[in-house]
């Protein structure tokens, strides 16, 4: 992953707890760096050992860790780095959705190799939308629920996320019914 995940992961350890917890983060993964560079790709190792680190120093389990994670990528995170990008992909939440795969496509030429998952939106009414999400990365559903959450946030949606099928639980993918 990039860096900027790392970043942002960074920003959201030490504004709610301080330097020292991020350097105890840092010093229980094991990296070989403590400098975080947005644009350097980092393995997937590497990501998941700071997300590791993460939830023992700050005893809170991982779905808890990455829900909150999520949901601070979308209102702080991504709004302080593509506040551009973020504004010109919609207004609402289904429109966003919808246009999510186009925001990534735009963060593929940023950053080179960028393996994004996938967003499939269907069965929209006037208060729900499905959506499905595929990633070849394994174990962050519980970010892309706390990515929707920020969503409601950002457009002041309060939303009912209901995990439909699970990849964890031998599903072809991870699906949603998002509810307004």
């Amino acid at each position: 992953m990039y860096g900027m995940v790392h970043k942002g992961l960074q920003e959201m350890i030490q504004e709610h707890h301080g330097d020292a917890t991020w350097q105890a983060v840092l010093d229980k993964a094991q990296l070989s760096t403590h400098t975080i560079f947005s644009n350097h790709s980092y393995s997937d190792e590497e990501t998941f050992a700071l997300v590791s680190a993460a939830k023992d120093v700050l005893s809170v389990d991982a779905t808890t860790l990455l829900q909150g994670f999520g949901r601070y990528w979308v209102t702080v995170t991504a709004q302080r780095y593509y506040a551009t990008l973020m504004d010109a992909s919609g207004n609402s939440v289904p429109t966003f959705l919808r246009n999510l795969n186009s925001v990534h496509a735009r963060l593929g030429l940023i950053f080179p190799g960028y393996r994004p998952p996938r967003f499939e939106c269907s069965n929209e009414t006037e208060s729900s939308i499905d959506v499905v999400y595929r990633s070849e990365r394994v174990g962050l559903t519980p970010f892309v629920e706390g990515l929707m959450a920020g969503l409601g946030d950002r457009f002041e949606t309060p939303l009912s996320i209901e995990l439909l099928t699970s990849k964890a639980a031998g599903d072809d993918a991870d699906s949603f019914r998002l509810s307004w």
